[in-house]
């Protein structure tokens, strides 16, 4: 499938230009090109710094990420080039360390938690950019921790690895690499953002609100009951994280 367009968070589409990302690909490295992922990141209306206190939160999804172009490179070296910061970081997919450099270790650290998930992760090229203002409070860390998930979940692990777990895999970058004992609203809001929704009533992250919700979508009792199992997969971490260090 290289050289393929794949947009695996398909209810919301990044309003970045493609050719952009791929014309710094093909320059930075062998002139090939590789598939393109994308992952958005969020808003939050209310609830900054609750979700893990079992407060109300209610983020959503924006047509504003990171969008990513990766191809395997058949070694065993990792190699990042961020578009937005004119910076090029290499490590290795073992190195017990990982990179010095900020930005690098979201993206090294969203390799180790997928390997940690079974995924046999091996070297990769990737050109990144992103629209997120920096900084704004809109998650761009987040999605830069999705739109790898994605990537590494389809190039090398068949996309076996289900949504919430690539989620936690963001979380735990953030605790275990990155440094930031954050819950999981961000990840959560990248991974699952839905676009079209209307009419959802605010809850609780220590309670679900099942009634005076509707959607645009016709399959209106699928939804209803995803959110439901949504929360039951999910409570045990809205609730004390920190127990969870």
């Amino acid at each position: 499938m290289q050289g393929s367009l794949l947009s695996l968070t398909p209810l919301i589409q990044v309003s970045m230009d493609i050719e952009h990302v791929r014309s710094r690909f093909i320059k930075h490295f062998d002139g090939k090109t590789g598939n393109i992922y994308a992952s958005p990141g969020r808003i939050n209306l209310i609830g900054e710094h609750t979700d893990y206190n079992g407060g109300f939160v209610f983020p959503g999804a924006v047509d504003k990420g990171i969008m990513a172009e990766v191809r395997p490179n058949g070694t065993d070296t990792v190699m990042c080039y961020s578009i937005d910061l004119k910076d090029r970081v290499e490590f290795k997919v073992t190195d017990p360390e990982g990179p010095h450099t900020s930005w690098a270790k979201y993206i090294y650290g969203i390799v180790q938690e997928m390997r940690k998930l079974g995924v046999d992760v091996k070297g990769f090229n990737t050109a990144f950019s992103g629209d997120v203002p920096l900084g704004a409070g809109m998650s761009s860390s987040a999605a830069l921790e999705s739109c790898f998930a994605f990537a590494l979940n389809d190039l090398f692990g068949d996309n076996k690895i289900a949504k919430w777990d690539m989620v936690l895999a963001g979380q735990a970058t953030e605790h275990n690499y990155v440094g930031v004992k954050c819950g999981i609203m961000d990840q959560f809001a990248s991974v699952f953002g839905k676009e079209n929704l209307n009419n959802v009533k605010i809850v609780s992250s220590s309670n679900v609100v099942t009634s005076n919700f509707s959607s645009t979508d016709s399959n209106f009792e699928k939804d209803r009951k995803d959110i439901i199992d949504l929360y039951e997969k999910f409570k045990k971490y809205f609730l004390f994280y920190y127990s969870k260090i």
